[in-house]
């Protein structure tokens, strides 16, 4: 134990007004923050790509059945232009996924999803 305690108290003061003005205490605890940060809330992960698919589900019998289902339970289901989806939400219908995925198609370069409108 150091005789002389008031040095010691300065020292450590000036050390940490140094640490602080020379910016290295900000960058540490910034760094500090920003890695405590992700543990308590990582990044969501992207969303899965979309599944494409022909316009009469024909190559994909797990989407036809659910059209299916949702057709005879009184949905409505519609290829809509992806410029035109938020007119569709306005009228209440919803992307509809399947297994997490937008199902998309293509017809001659023009990208449609499946969007689905629940009975009244």
């Amino acid at each position: 134990m150091p005789q002389d305690i008031p040095s010691l108290i300065w020292g450590i003061v000036i050390g940490v007004v140094a640490v602080f003005l020379t910016g290295l205490g900000s960058a540490a605890g910034g760094d500090a923050w920003n890695l405590l940060k992700q543990k308590l809330h990582p990044p969501s992960p992207p969303p899965p790509p979309p599944l494409y698919v022909g316009v009469s589900f024909n190559d994909h019998s797990g989407i036809s059945k659910l059209n299916q289902r949702l057709k005879s339970s009184g949905y409505q289901s519609n290829w809509v232009e992806l410029h035109k989806t938020e007119t569709q939400r306005q009228k209440g219908y919803n992307i509809q996924h399947y297994e997490g995925h937008e199902v998309r198609t293509r017809v001659q370069n023009e990208e449609s999803i499946w969007m689905v409108k629940p009975p009244n």
